[in-house]
C-alpha cells in the first residue's frame, strides 16, 4: 500500500484552485463574447463570482445572446457547471487538516466554518476525503474546462464568420 505525504495533497488541493480560477476565467470569456448588448456586461465585474456568473448564463434568453445555437450548446452542460461550482468554495476556503496517520493512509480532514449572525462555527465533525476522489473532483472540473474551452471556440469562430460577412458587405457596396 502506498504511503502518502502531505505534498500529494498539496498538488491535488492546488489544481483544484488552479482549475477553478480557469474555468472562471473561461466563463467570463463566454459572457464577453456571448451577450448581445453591453448593458448585460456592465452586471459582471471582477467581483462577481463563478457562481454568480453561472447563474447569470443560466437565466439569459436566446434573445440576449448574439449566437442562439452556441448558446443552446452551453446550455447543455450549464446543470453540471452550476453543480461544481457550488463545490468550489468548500474546497478553495474551507480548512484542510493534515493529520499524520490520516496522510499517511491517503485521507485528508476538511472542516468547515459556519458564519451565522456575526458567529463563526466550527461545523463537526469534519468531511474525511480520500486523494482518489480529490483527484476525481478535480477531472470532472477538467472535463468542465474542456467543454467550456470549446464554447470559447465556436465563439470565436461565429465572431469571424460574422465579421467576414460584414466585410463581404462592405466590399460589395464599394463596388
Amino acid at each position: 500500500m502506498k504511503t502518502y505525504k502531505n505534498e500529494d495533497f498539496f498538488q491535488v488541493i492546488g489544481h483544484i484552485s488552479i482549475f477553478f480560477a480557469t474555468l472562471d476565467f473561461l466563463i467570463s470569456l463566454i459572457l464577453v463574447k456571448l451577450l448581445k448588448e453591453e448593458r448585460y456586461s456592465r452586471k459582471i465585474n471582477e467581483t462577481t463570482t463563478l457562481g454568480q456568473k453561472l447563474k447569470f448564463l443560466n437565466e439569459l434568453k436566446k434573445t440576449d445572446v448574439k449566437f442562439q445555437d452556441i448558446f443552446e450548446k452551453l446550455k447543455e452542460f450549464l446543470p453540471e457547471a452550476i453543480d461544481i461550482s457550488k463545490e468550489r468554495n468548500k474546497f478553495i476556503h474551507d480548512q484542510w487538516v493534515f493529520k499524520p496517520k490520516l496522510i499517511n493512509s491517503g485521507k485528508i480532514e476538511r472542516i468547515h466554518l459556519e458564519f451565522k449572525e456575526g458567529n463563526i462555527k466550527i461545523k463537526k465533525p469534519g468531511i474525511t476525503m480520500e486523494i482518489q476522489e480529490l483527484h476525481f473532483f478535480l477531472n470532472k472540473i477538467g472535463q468542465m474546462q474542456i467543454k467550456m474551452s470549446e464554447i470559447n471556440k465556436l465563439l470565436d469562430s461565429g465572431q469571424s464568420s460574422k465579421r467576414e460577412m460584414s466585410l463581404k458587405q462592405k466590399q460589395r457596396k464599394a463596388r
